[in-house]
């Protein structure tokens, strides 16, 4: 992917990724605080039903209040009840009179209470005086006493009961639906005796205060009486409700618990929340293009201008390396920077080129000049196998190993444009250069070769190292050969490097030679052109950093009148065939 591409998608990634959180965020923070608000408006929905409903309810139970203690000068309601706790102690003109007071204080207490159907008095044997504000009134022969209501009413002790009869037959023109009873007992204050049960009789439909003026958000209720999960009353709202919640609560705790539910629209907070998220979600789709657009824009603005120099450094230069001018050169920042530094490159890359066609020119030269002259050694390597085979038909031995000597190093050095060799090799090419030296000197050096791994003797190096050492060694040494020292080769393999060791035991160094003699080494690259002294050394310096790197050469160990060792050190490299 290209570089323009990937920048761009990771700004679109990022600056998307984080829109999207920030926005889903803020939504949810939104939802959240909405919510809350939501049902805190339920919540006062709901307790203001419940309040208008406590305080009918406590309507009826201070009606009922008054009436169990109604009492004026001539007349006194639990008196006059009295008599008729024990069934012979009262006479039908007792009920007869006790009726009339009674459903005058029925008539006075409910007066304009339309939605009360009518008031009674059970007394304990079952006989009932009631008043109606209505056309419905207990039915004639009606026997409350075998009801369930009515045993309810014993077990509230007094307290308001409120319960909903199914019988069609307890009600005159009750017709098919249920009717609602509010009733209590009333007891002797002094004796505790039961003097009767006071009922008031009103439609379900008593509730339909709450469902007239529905509170805000409120489209339902459902008054549930707990003991006995019988419904008292159920209303909602004619509208067409989508989306809608139920709460509950319990009212009416200190008398009859009464479940309030009610049923709450949600439809406007949802037509919220959808206009709201479509609302969003509109101007996150314009967002991310905005940010499309922008991050193409951003990353074209870096971008380009790399791809261009991509582009022009994939391109084929064979002969001649030029940058051609363009607009990004001329910036301030580092994309200016690295098309100078590329046109600098290729200029320097120019320059280079040609002066190494110029110098492969001179070396192809060269390398007819030596073949040339690798042409003429044919006729010297003939000349001296002439010497050396006069020599044996006279039987003059020295000078038959030394032509035959000289002829092998000949031969060795000259090997056409091979400039490898073997580290056997390399010791053979030792021993014709000391069988010379002893004929020269007239005297055996002693010299050994302690190389017998045949892994070191398989080794691959630069060719001639090991006899300009070994010459060194006697040369300057042992003074040209003029004491008895002794010279040592020996190698040895480290992990995957070779190390070969020249070591002899004359005249050694000074420090300053040493010292001398090592900057030169360290500087053996270009001195090899314009040094004459210690040439050997300088020139293997050079070769051997040529033949494997700046990591390996020669390293020199010398201690006046104590001897030299140089050590080479190469990496392992077996011939190949």
């Amino acid at each position: 992917m290209q570089i323009n591409k990937q920048l761009r998608l990771a700004i679109f990634v990022i600056a998307t990724a984080s829109l999207i959180v920030v926005t889903l965020l803020s939504f949810g923070m939104y939802y959240h605080f909405s919510s809350q608000d939501l049902e805190a408006n339920t919540k006062n929905s709901l307790n203001r039903s419940a309040s208008i409903i406590e305080e009918k309810i406590n309507d009826i139970d201070i009606l009922t209040e008054k009436v169990q203690f109604f009492s004026k000068s001539s007349y006194d309601l639990m008196t006059d009840l009295r008599k008729y706790s024990d069934e012979g102690a009262y006479t039908p003109e007792n009920l007869f009179y006790s009726s009339e007071e009674i459903e005058g204080i029925f008539r006075t207490v409910i007066y304009r209470m339309d939605y009360i159907n009518f008031m009674a008095i059970i007394l304990p044997n079952g006989e009932i005086i009631s008043y109606s504000n209505t056309q419905k009134d207990f039915s004639y022969g009606y026997d409350p006493l075998a009801s369930d209501w009515y045993q309810e009413t014993l077990e509230a002790k007094g307290n308001l009961n409120i319960s909903v009869a199914e019988e069609d037959q307890a009600i005159i023109n009750a017709g098919a639906d249920p009717t609602l009873f509010f009733s209590r007992t009333i007891y002797d204050f002094y004796s505790k005796e039961l003097l009767g049960t006071l009922v008031v009789n009103c439609e379900p439909k008593f509730f339909d205060f709450i469902s007239q003026n529905f509170p805000d958000k409120v489209v339902g209720f459902q008054l549930k009486e707990t003991k006995n999960n019988t419904v008292l009353y159920t209303a909602a709202s004619d509208k067409l409700i989508t989306d809608t919640s139920k709460l509950e609560t319990t009212i009416n705790l200190n008398r009859q618990p009464i479940l309030l539910a009610v049923t709450i629209d949600n439809s406007e907070y949802a037509e919220l929340f959808q206009t709201l998220l479509r609302n969003l979600f509109i101007i996150l789709a314009l967002l991310v293009i905005a940010i499309y657009l922008t991050s193409t824009r951003f990353s074209n603005l870096f971008t380009t201008p790399i791809v261009r120099l991509s582009t022009l450094m994939r391109k084929k230069q064979t002969t001649n390396y030029h940058f051609q001018a363009n607009e990004y050169e001329n910036r301030t920042d580092e994309i200016g920077i690295l098309y100078q530094e590329y046109r600098n490159m290729l200029e320097t890359l120019d320059a280079f080129l040609i002066d190494k066609l110029n110098s492969e020119q001179s070396l192809l030269k060269s390398e007819l000049n030596v073949y040339k002259n690798q042409i003429d050694s044919h006729f010297l390597y003939n000349t001296l196998e002439s010497i050396n085979s006069l020599a044996e038909i006279e039987e003059i031995e020295e000078i038959s190993v030394m032509t035959l000597s000289l002829s092998n190093m000949f031969r060795y050095a000259s090997n056409g444009f091979i400039n490898e060799a073997t580290v056997a090799e390399e010791l053979q090419n030792v021993e014709d250069f000391l069988h010379i030296q002893e004929i020269r000197y007239q005297h055996s050096i002693d010299y050994r070769n302690d190389i017998t791994s045949e892994a070191v003797l398989a080794a691959t190096v630069p060719k001639i190292i090991l006899q300009p050492l070994v010459e060194n060694a006697i040369y300057h040494g042992m003074n040209k050969g003029g004491f008895n020292g002794k010279i040592r080769v020996s190698a040895a393999i480290v992990e995957e490097d070779l190390y070969l060791y020249v070591s002899d035991n004359g005249i050694g160094m000074s420090e300053d030679t040493l010292y001398k003699l090592r900057a030169e080494l360290h500087q053996a690259s270009t001195l090899v052109r314009e040094k004459t002294a210690h040439i050997g050394l300088i020139n293997i310096e050079a070769r051997i950093k040529n033949f494997s790197g700046s990591d390996y050469g020669i390293t020199i160990f010398s201690h006046k009148e104590h001897g030299t060792t140089i050590v080479i050190h190469l990496p392992i490299q077996e011939a190949v065939n």
